[in-house]
């Protein structure tokens, strides 16, 4: 059955915006149709690699979608350091999109404050419906800019050579400041018969 139209529509109002007074249903080339309430959806916010240094390119993507369909994605991303919310700059915004389920794709070469700073993504669909990005995690992600190195380690003596030809190395180990923290693999070795390590075995 079709919508039963509020008395206050009149045949004027032939779009579905918050402007149209209790926007339920509403009169369309002297029919009643039922306005779209229904909000968007963030599905998913991933910036990949989450891990960087300043200079490095990211793609920042967000997937929506929408029972009619999604018109706009913008995502910003928070100056903030500590990865609070606050201080937003948009990096992209795309009002042209359409479809039930839709992905936005923002590159970004990454020129900020070192510190883990949050990313969001507010949604909108055609009937203007608004999803801001605090209703739902799906809608936040993270990214962790390191321009700091680890500490210098140095090599605990004696370093030993058996028959074999195999040598043992010890180091003392080290710590690192900055958000990414070590590296799975964090040390590697090189060794030279040159002093100058002209030539190097790693």
């Amino acid at each position: 059955m079709p919508p039963t139209c509020s008395a206050d529509k009149k045949p004027e109002y032939n779009t579905c915006t918050s402007s149209v007074p209790g926007c339920g249903t509403y009169y369309q080339n002297q029919v009643c149709v039922a306005c779209d309430t229904t909000f968007p959806a963030c599905t998913s916010l991933g910036v990949v690699p989450e891990k960087v240094k300043n200079g490095s390119s990211i793609n920042a993507t967000a997937v929506a979608s929408d029972n009619v369909s999604v018109k706009q994605i913008d995502i910003s991303i928070s100056a903030n350091t500590d990865g609070s919310a606050g201080n937003w700059s948009l990096l992209c915004s795309d009002n042209t999109l359409s479809g039930t389920s839709v992905t936005k794709v923002c590159p970004w070469t990454v020129g900020t404050t070192e510190g883990t700073h949050k990313f969001v993504f507010n949604v909108a669909d055609s009937s203007s419906n608004v999803t801001n990005w605090s209703s739902s995690t799906n809608c936040q992600s993270s990214l962790c800019v390191d321009d700091t190195a680890p500490g210098v380690t140095f090599i605990q003596a004696p370093i030993t050579c058996d028959v074999n030809g195999k040598v043992t190395v010890n180091w003392q180990g080290v710590t690192d400041n900055g958000c990414a923290g070590l590296n799975t693999f964090p040390y590697f070795a090189q060794l030279s018969t040159d002093s100058a390590f002209g030539t190097a075995y790693t």
